[in-house]
């Protein structure tokens, strides 16, 4: 009776892994990093509220994190990003240029303003 019950709740589980992984996916062939992400974290939090075990959602997470690297640091778009975020100066003239023109605004005029 515990195996079945068991091997029922790991077929659920595995069923609705499945139905938000495939709308993961199809975010990401948008491609919006972004939103991908914000749903692959609700995803967990949901579960956990459920009841799931934690064991399912950390491997869950170890499964799916060379997914995640791969789409920060090796898509050139987004990888250039990241590192205009790290050092915006460096690119100030393309992608850094909103993140240097806000840190020209708040060092000069401070949280008030100057004007």
């Amino acid at each position: 009776m515990l195996q079945a019950a068991r091997s029922k709740f790991q077929a659920d589980l595995f069923a609705k892994l499945f139905a938000g992984r495939m709308f993961v996916t199809l975010v990401l062939a948008e491609p919006d990093l972004g939103t991908a992400l914000l749903i692959a974290a609700t995803i967990p939090v949901l579960h956990f509220a459920a009841g799931v075990p934690v064991r399912y959602h950390l491997l869950a997470a170890i499964a799916t994190s060379p997914v995640a690297i791969y789409m920060l640091f090796f898509v050139n778009f987004r990888a250039g990003r990241l590192k205009a975020y790290l050092d915006p100066f460096a690119y100030q003239l393309k992608e850094g240029y909103q993140t240097v023109q806000s840190l020209i605004a708040v060092g000069s005029g401070g949280v008030w303003d100057s004007g």
